[in-house]
């Protein structure tokens, strides 16, 4: 599970947070950071890796 605070009065960031699957579970009052969300997480990632070969390492 991964959880994420946001402002208690940024409702665009509480919109975009709940678009793209998080789920509400709180809001503390009188705390300016007291929205609280949360996301499972599980084995499959939510995008794919393309690997692009070799990365030189810098020295």
């Amino acid at each position: 599970m991964v959880r994420a605070n946001a402002w208690s009065d940024n409702a665009d960031l509480h919109a975009y947070y709940c678009a793209h699957g998080w789920q509400w579970v709180r809001t503390v009052s009188g705390n300016r950071s007291g929205a609280l969300f949360e996301m499972a997480v599980g084995a499959t990632p939510l995008c794919s890796v393309h690997e692009l070969g070799e990365i030189p390492l810098l020295r």
